[in-house]
């Protein structure tokens, strides 16, 4: 018997708890893309050669990539970290992160990343800086102290622009977090390098970061923008990016139309 089975049988126990309770329960499997987004400390280099359902994982010239050799129809669980994948990731981190350490103290490192914050003041996303930066639920909606704790998914981050983007108009119902008023989809490349997006670590940009909706008063932009819906560009500061396991919005002010 390997003599790291009963300590990385521990190990994969407690990051698929932890991501339960800060995250949520993954449908599809816990998979590198989930744990890259829940531990900040892990890198994307851990995963290589990492065994799923039906394939691996391979690092290779900077990126991690999934590989599948089996024929036949995928599975939309294929990138599913099996028992073994889960004890190759605690080795790899074993080499690296110290031979030494207890499985709790590998949790720790990966959990807190030697202290480095996901998005600090200052930062520039998209073309937007950083202003501030805290949890979107500091117990307004949940006072569970896991709940309440700035991380991935409940933070809050504020940016200065102004930046200007061009986007579908629309009058839509906002979810968690705020009420009703116009909003804008954005697609066009352009406006997408300029929005700022939720930083994950390890995984695909947030989509909420391409929809959003406007703060101001919902008459205020109507009077400007009307109720049609239509592209148009307009200036936007202020920008609010929240996440949350709750749909939640994204938040703009509306400074003025460019062109309809």
């Amino acid at each position: 018997m390997d003599r790291t089975a009963p300590e990385s049988a521990e190990f994969a126990q407690k990051i698929q708890k932890y991501v339960i309770e800060n995250i949520g329960q993954p449908i599809e499997g816990f998979n590198a893309s989930l744990y890259l987004q829940a531990f900040p400390g892990l890198t994307e280099a851990d995963f290589d050669g990492v065994e799923t359902r039906e394939g691996k994982y391979v690092y290779a010239d900077g990126a991690l990539a999934f590989t599948r050799p089996q024929t036949g129809r995928a599975s939309t669980a294929e990138e599913a970290i099996t028992e073994r994948g889960h004890r190759l990731l605690f080795e790899a981190l074993r080499r690296r992160i110290g031979n030494d350490l207890s499985v709790d103290e590998i949790i720790t490192r990966i959990t807190n990343d030697a202290g480095t914050p996901l998005v600090s003041v200052g930062d520039i996303l998209g073309a937007m800086k950083v202003v501030s930066v805290a949890p979107f639920n500091s117990g307004q909606y949940s006072t569970d102290p896991k709940m309440t704790k700035i991380g991935p998914q409940n933070i809050k981050i504020l940016l200065k622009g102004p930046i200007e983007i061009t986007g579908t108009y629309s009058t839509q119902q906002p979810g968690m977090g705020g009420s009703s008023g116009p909003c804008i989809s954005v697609s066009d490349a352009t406006s997408l390098a300029r929005l700022p997006v939720m930083p994950v670590r390890g995984g695909p940009p947030d989509i909420r970061a391409y929809f959003f909706c406007f703060r101001n008063n919902g008459e205020s932009v109507e009077q400007q923008l009307g109720k049609e819906s239509r592209t148009v560009t307009v200036e936007i500061d202020n920008f609010e990016l929240n996440s949350y396991p709750a749909e939640v919005m994204s938040w703009a002010d509306l400074v003025g139309v460019v062109r309809e």
